[in-house]
């Protein structure tokens, strides 16, 4: 439309002027109307040549997509081991010490209790016996009878110890897991039972030992 009204102009302009000769050509270059026009006039003598670019063409609205680039977010799912630790039960010194010392007192009150129900009088505790107990009862891990493992009786111990009496007695077990089993075993055995019923005696010590989980016992009396 717009080329045909510009052609118009054209040719109203040729008459106007008095153009005796004009070309109009019309040419198509890369979209756009380019029109050529060629005029001369021979009666006063000048000419003109030219061009007029007229653009046709419509610039077309090119809507260019963003790229969008979406991040993707990994979530790591952390998964807590739980770790459960064995507990390991081991009975330290102290427990150990502990223990013998309940067990002692087990078998203090249990010879009393024997000898008061026979009629016989309880004894009085002596820490010196105590520590000679003590000795026993390691011995009889290399000599589980009444003679030490170098020789001598219980006796001589008692003797070096500088304890003055007129009578010894001696119990002894190997191996009890508690007093309770020792306590039965001498009182099973009548050697063992006339030695805690003596109705000399007048003192005792005890002594119980734990040498890699087996316990000893030995309980000494005097008469003094």
């Amino acid at each position: 439309m717009k080329l045909k009204r510009l052609l118009i102009l054209l040719g109203i302009l040729s008459f106007t002027i008095g153009v005796t000769a004009c070309e109009f050509d019309v040419a198509d270059d890369t979209g756009n109307t380019v029109i050529i026009i060629n005029t001369s006039s021979v009666d006063d003598g000048w000419d003109f040549s030219g061009e007029v670019v007229f653009n046709t063409t419509k610039e077309s609205n090119k809507t260019t997509a963003k790229n969008s680039t979406t991040k993707k977010v990994t979530t790591k799912k952390t998964t807590t081991k739980k770790t459960t630790t064995a507990k390991t039960v081991s009975t330290s010194a102290k427990d150990v010490d502990q223990i013998t010392q309940n067990y002692k007192a087990d078998l203090t009150k249990w010879v009393n209790d024997m000898r008061r129900m026979n009629g016989m009088n309880e004894l009085g505790y002596s820490d010196q016996l105590a520590e000679i107990a003590e000795i026993r009862a390691l011995d009889l891990k290399t000599s589980p009878e009444h003679i030490r493992p170098n020789g001598d009786s219980f006796a001589d111990l008692i003797a070096d110890r500088g304890i003055q009496c007129i009578r010894v007695g001696e119990v002894l077990a190997i191996g009890s897991s508690n007093p309770v089993e020792a306590e039965k075993k001498w009182a099973a055995d009548v050697d063992d039972t006339n030695t805690i019923l003596d109705p000399e005696f007048e003192k005792m010590g005890i002594g119980v030992v734990n040498v890699n989980g087996i316990y000893y016992y030995a309980i000494e009396f005097i008469a003094v």
